[in-house]
């Protein structure tokens, strides 16, 4: 655990470290359901059209499950719709399952979508899906797959505000262990 506990702290000065140097708006969040909590810290640029972000994180549940994972996620603001932001994901996870004692870790990808509603304080419905196939998970679980919906709002300047639902779950032998389930809701403090 101590390893873990050390990997996840590298990161995280990595991770603020490369936003300050490149003058990202760089910030911390915080995510909480009935049963789990997440905190991480994100770096974000945008150029032109495009936004990369760049997000670790550290999850725990009741069950005394723990999930360190860091993800970079490239979008494409208005290509489509000009409310309407898709993009990329990448995302590494390692989840240690606290009942078996079994680690999962490895690789997954898949798609982001944001549509900003017409609201005088800038709103946004936000989907995401990722998953890591068999080939690229590791460990004692088959996949991993994460789905995540959110309403989302400015509450402050750099203060945002969303609630919504995430899933995220690992499959062993065609039987699936959710990690996360449930209804959250959060907040992110950019600077």
């Amino acid at each position: 655990m101590k390893g873990l506990v050390k990997a996840t702290a590298v990161a995280l000065m990595s991770l603020v470290a490369t936003g300050v140097l490149a003058n990202n708006k760089v910030g911390v969040s915080a995510t909480l359901a009935d049963e789990a909590a997440r905190f991480g810290i994100v770096s974000e640029s945008e150029w032109m059209s495009e936004i990369y972000r760049f997000e670790a994180g550290f999850m725990y549940n009741t069950d005394k499950d723990r999930m360190i994972d860091a993800s970079i996620l490239y979008t494409n603001k208005g290509q489509i719709d000009p409310n309407l932001d898709v993009g990329f994901k990448a995302k590494g996870a390692l989840v240690v399952v606290d009942a078996v004692n079994k680690d999962t870790y490895g690789i997954m990808l898949g798609v982001f979508g944001r549509y900003w509603l017409p609201t005088p304080v800038p709103s946004a419905l936000v989907a995401e899906v990722i998953h890591g196939p068999q080939i690229i998970t590791f460990g004692e679980g088959d996949s991993m797959t994460e789905l995540h919906v959110r309403a989302q709002t400015q509450l402050l300047r750099n203060l945002n505000g969303f609630v919504g639902y995430r899933s995220f779950r690992i499959t062993k032998d065609k039987i699936d262990y959710f990690v996360d389930d449930a209804a959250h809701l959060g907040v992110e403090l950019t600077f």
